[in-house]
């Protein structure tokens, strides 16, 4: 279907393997995928069904040209997307006020390297911002410019997977928000004809035939209490119903 299908059908193909679903790190706690939905749900003021995955933790396999065919394992990032044009918004907003304090000189890179990413965040954030789209990673975590608060919440939500039961193991967690369902789309269908070319053809997943900011701890002492499951709540609730079973826990 990627290698011979048209543009519609690689929307398709986005739309059904790419957005919807449990996905692959998932698949034998899909309960606890419902769960940081809700969590993200209320920490971010969007709605859960606006929240899922993509990469390596969606597939099982990386579509990424540089890891292409990497199963997914303990070392693997979380990409999350949301799609919410009010959240884009503000992202943009993130954005702009640290490139114009950037290109200033109201705020410097901290070390060369740092210059380095900012340089590239500064030519490549507006290309995004045109594709409808917005990566957290472009937004320091440093500078009160976070005033989504999504680095918080991406680190809080590694420190909650860690100690959550059944939960799959992650190097960290990435953010990608789009202005919509068309841009998200529209992005990855230009992913899945990277795929269609001659040299790529034989290399596509099974899974797909068929059908970046380093962690830190800039936010200790957050909520990072592990996620509960409808079950764990619902269990909870009748433990709270009989006090003596509660004492014993």
């Amino acid at each position: 279907m990627v290698s011979e299908g048209t543009a519609d059908d690689r929307v398709a193909l986005a739309r059904q393997w790419l957005s919807e679903g449990i996905p692959f790190a998932f698949q034998h706690c899909p309960a606890v995928y419902g769960a940081m939905r809700a969590w993200l749900s209320s920490r971010l003021s969007v709605e859960a069904k606006q929240i899922s995955l993509v990469g390596t933790a969606r597939l099982g396999s990386s579509l990424s040209p540089d890891k292409f065919g990497k199963s997914f394992d303990a070392r693997s990032d979380l990409d999350l997307f949301i799609v919410s044009a009010r959240l884009f918004q503000c992202m943009i907003q993130d954005f702009e006020r640290w490139l114009k304090d950037f290109r200033s000189g109201s705020i410097s890179p901290a070390n060369d390297k740092e210059r380095t990413y900012w340089s590239d965040h500064e030519s490549r954030g507006p290309r995004l911002v045109e594709r409808g789209f917005m990566d957290t990673n472009l937004i320091p975590t440093r500078g009160g410019y976070d005033r989504t608060k999504v680095h918080e919440t991406l680190w809080l939500l590694r420190k909650k997977i860690s100690v959550t039961e059944l939960a799959p193991g992650i190097s960290k967690a990435s953010l990608r928000c789009y202005s919509s369902w068309h841009a998200f789309e529209r992005q990855m269908s230009l992913s899945l004809q990277w795929l269609a070319s001659d040299d790529n053809r034989q290399r596509v997943p099974q899974a797909v035939v068929l059908a970046r900011n380093k962690p830190d701890n800039t936010f200790e002492g957050g909520d990072t209490a592990r996620l509960e499951t409808r079950d764990a709540i619902c269990h909870r609730n009748h433990l709270h119903r009989q006090p003596h079973q509660a004492d014993r826990r």
